[in-house]
């Protein structure tokens, strides 16, 4: 009797242990499915999409809601997010504010504190003082990623009078070493393009004898 006793529980325990995996596993399937529906309405965003509209923003807030939900949201699910906001935010389809990209990137930062895109993300939100800290956090922990060297000097050269000599000197070889090389021409025309210290950027690559068509409109207009 204590035998049968023992193997009805045994049977038991495997019928809720295979419970719990399936359910787990479901919720991660979901997870997965939330996040490439996420990254595929990023990629709409960022080549302006004609089939971006209110009704494709309001079933990605639906999506964002259900994946932050879950189990399984962790550091890189609250920043595509916080992405996803911040683009909707730039082509005027929310109303959301600000503060809300803020948290999800704070949420994302907790959990995985050492990932420095997300310093970077966030850096765009603070102010001119603060961007200064985020993009040292940035350094620390990426210093050689292509993102965090181009977000070094777009806040350097904007604060090109705040930098002692040596500092000067330090950020100038840096970007020169940097925007010489053909594989970071892309990342060199965004920044030549948004940056406030561009102007001060094109006088440097003229004095070494260097032209960019970036530069035209920056130094003549």
């Amino acid at each position: 009797m204590q035998v049968k006793h023992l193997l009805d529980y045994k049977t038991l325990a495997i019928a809720a242990l295979a419970v719990i995996v399936i359910f787990l596993a479901s919720s991660q399937l979901i997870n997965s499915l939330h996040v490439s529906g996420l990254e595929i309405s990023l990629n709409r965003y960022s080549h302006n999409s004609e089939r971006v509209n209110e009704s494709s923003v309001a079933d990605d807030n639906a999506v964002i809601a259900s994946m932050l939900s879950s189990t399984f949201a962790g550091g890189y699910e609250y920043e595509l997010a916080a992405k996803a906001l911040s683009w909707q935010s730039y082509k005027q389809l929310t109303d959301k504010e600000a503060e809300l990209t803020k948290q999800y990137l704070l949420s994302s930062i907790r959990t995985r504190p050492t990932w420095y895109a997300t310093y970077l993300e966030l850096a765009q939100l603070e102010p001119s003082d603060s961007r200064v800290e985020q993009v040292k956090l940035a350094q620390r922990f990426g210093p050689n990623m292509p993102l965090t060297l181009f977000a070094q000097f777009d806040v350097g050269f904007s604060r090109w009078n705040q930098l002692d000599s040596q500092q000067r000197v330090e950020l100038s070889t840096s970007f020169l070493t940097t925007a010489l090389k053909w594989k970071y021409r892309e990342e060199l025309s965004r920044l030549l393009t948004y940056s406030p210290g561009a102007e001060r950027m094109c006088r440097l690559l003229a004095f070494n004898n260097t032209t960019h068509e970036k530069c035209q409109t920056n130094i003549n207009g």
